[in-house]
């Protein structure tokens, strides 16, 4: 029973190949999707006010560079990010909470 060259996989193609897989499998369709989600509620006052006085300093320092189309991109993005931080804001965390994760510089002994 002797394997075929074909049959044969390289450490190197095994390892492109899991690089593709994990790719693609990372790669969400919606994504590729054009930008415009439909209407969108409007913030909280709190929150647009916190948008506008970023896009004012975003107008302020490049202003007069940006064509009307760029400034309109720059409130939407702006816009969505706050959405992001509202979310992110939400998520009840104290200073006493630990990490969801740790940092382990050296692997636990497997033999207690």
């Amino acid at each position: 029973m002797g394997l075929n060259k074909r049959d044969v996989i390289s450490r190197r193609s095994f390892g492109r190949r899991t690089a593709w897989a994990a790719a693609v499998s990372a790669f969400d369709p919606a994504d590729a999707l054009p930008q415009g989600r439909g209407p969108q509620t409007p913030l909280p006052p709190d929150d647009q006010a916190e948008v506008d006085a970023k896009f004012a300093g975003v107008i302020r320092k490049y202003g007069a560079r940006l064509s009307e189309e760029q400034k309109t991109r720059v409130r939407t993005v702006l816009g969505r990010h706050q959405r992001m931080l509202m979310r992110i804001r939400e998520f009840a965390l104290d200073n006493g909470d630990a990490p969801a994760t740790g940092l382990r510089l050296y692997p636990r002994d497997t033999r207690q």
